[in-house]
């Protein structure tokens, strides 16, 4: 019980504490600097206006941020293959990774019943066995 009324005393101590050492730092109500004056909008258009751009447009010229991640990759490597003497151009060419085309599904169709391959065990999977009575059945 002791060492919660220490704990619960330390506490009170130290948020006053924190309290005065604040009221201390703050700066008071002389020292804050002055909103800037209100000007009429008009005013306010002009001085936008007359603000240059940070960056000049020419330089963005070429540059699009509608392209997509593989068009980007072909754009960055185009660009790092047009620097490159034309021996360094083809064997990059094959170093690089290419669109694999996809090649279609298999599609593998079962038949239910037994035949003749089932019965035996030596079904390979390479013909199609007609099927036995009880597999008609």
């Amino acid at each position: 019980c002791n060492k919660i009324r220490v704990v619960r005393r330390a506490r009170r101590i130290s948020s006053t504490a924190s309290y005065k050492r604040l009221q201390s730092t703050s700066p008071s109500i002389n020292e804050i600097p002055s909103l800037p004056e209100k000007r009429p909008r008009n005013q306010r258009n002009d001085i936008e206006e007359k603000q240059q751009p940070a960056w000049p447009i020419e330089d963005y010229e070429g540059y699009s941020r509608c392209l997509s991640p593989k068009q980007e990759q072909k754009q960055v490597d185009a660009e790092f293959l047009d620097k490159k003497p034309s021996f360094w151009k083809s064997a990059i060419r094959k170093i690089l990774p290419t669109r694999r085309k996809t090649k279609p599904g298999n599609l593998i169709l079962l038949r239910c019943g037994q035949s003749s391959f089932n019965q035996n065990s030596t079904f390979t999977g390479w013909l199609d066995p007609p099927l036995t009575e009880f597999g008609r059945e």
